[in-house]
């Protein structure tokens, strides 16, 4: 819990919490404020319906982001006997039963809440300005069902220690399309007003592997969003990198496609904020050796040596021998030699067909 400090005119004072009344009035708060909630990625919200029927259960809010992602939350009081194991197992029965749905399905659950509109003009107006992009949207939002790309959020005055360490153990196992965030939202009367202190709570085994993944120069995988096919919204984003990066990274992304068009990769893009990543996944598997990151900090090419390993044994070791010592390289753009495009085009070739072909790196094809 935060520590809150008020100076009276004469000395600091610590404050103490003032206790919900209720769990509905803390429901209102979160319903009624959503961006008040610090969730990763600082995605933008918008509230589709309270109390919305998922199944047997009713989730407490639903909400979309502005890439398209769902949001299941759940409120609780650190007092309600279901503020630990239980509201896990719930938004995870959520998560499930609208995995498969599509946007139909989504507007009959959401029925008379969305007031007579579309789910997109409904989503369009709680935004209200010129940076949502409708088309993005939808395709972002069925993703989000076709795949269970979902963020789950539990919001509670305090969080008691057995849930954080839940918590923590399904962020460390669970992959990217699912987020978790374990928000608490203390508050407290000061003047007469009520001031309330929201703060995202990450488990210290989270924060060591983020800080991790910095210290290898790998962009954090727990920002992306949906997943959409083909190298088109990735391009398009490349428009939005810092000018010095976009050749080069424009020149890696037509790569990619000629090694698609060879039939040695499928390619599929995750809309994050502020970025796109494009996954370059081998044949047969949702799994890639390298992946394209588009950024404004750093794009570049990230690898996954393990997945090599597995697929192209007689590759990997050209491939390792070229890339930076650590588990999961990450090079910028500019960083990407000719003999990197070429070692990396060997491994996929391997992985797709069993066996390493005469290969030119990709520059003719």
């Amino acid at each position: 819990m935060p520590a809150v400090w008020q100076n009276d005119g004469g000395s600091w004072k610590l404050l103490n919490p003032a206790s919900f009344p209720a769990e509905a009035a803390l429901h209102d708060l979160v319903a009624a404020s959503p961006e008040l909630l610090p969730l990763l990625g600082k995605p933008r919200l918008a509230v589709l319906g309270r109390e919305v029927q998922l199944g047997s259960g009713y989730a407490d809010i639903l909400a979309v982001e502005d890439s398209g992602r769902l949001v299941v939350i759940e409120v609780k009081l650190a007092r309600n006997s279901e503020a630990r194991r239980a509201v896990v197992a719930q938004v995870l029965a959520y998560a499930a039963y609208l995995q498969g749905m599509d946007a139909a399905g989504l507007t009959e659950v959401l029925g008379q809440g969305l007031g007579g509109a579309t789910l997109v003009e409904a989503v369009s107006r709680s935004f209200g300005d010129d940076l949502f992009d409708k088309a993005t949207w939808e395709q972002g939002l069925h993703a989000s069902l076709a795949e269970g790309w979902f963020r789950l959020v539990l919001v509670l005055d305090e969080v008691p220690e057995d849930l954080s360490r839940l918590v923590g153990y399904l962020e460390r196992v669970t992959d990217e399309r699912l987020a978790i965030d374990l928000v608490s939202v203390s508050s407290y009367a000061v003047n007469g007003a009520q001031v309330v202190v929201p703060q995202r709570i990450d488990s210290s085994s989270h924060d060591s592997g983020r800080r991790m993944r910095a210290a290898l120069g790998e962009p954090s995988t727990r920002q992306r969003g949906p997943s959409l096919p083909g190298a088109a919204s990735f391009e398009e984003f490349i428009s939005e990198v810092a000018p010095e990066h976009r050749e080069s990274l424009t020149a890696l992304t037509q790569w990619a496609k000629r090694l698609e068009s060879a039939g040695f990769a499928r390619l599929t893009t995750s809309i994050g904020n502020g970025r796109r990543v494009l996954k370059v996944l081998v044949v047969g598997e949702d799994v890639g050796i390298a992946a394209f990151w588009a950024e404004k900090r750093r794009p570049g090419v990230s690898f996954h040596l393990s997945v090599a390993g597995r697929r192209a044994p007689d590759s990997v070791d050209k491939l390792r021998a070229l890339l930076p010592a650590v588990p999961n390289p990450y090079l910028a753009c500019e960083e990407i030699s000719t003999d990197v495009l070429e070692a990396l085009w060997g491994a996929y070739q391997e992985a797709s067909v069993g066996r390493i072909l005469v290969s030119d790196g990709g520059n003719s094809r």
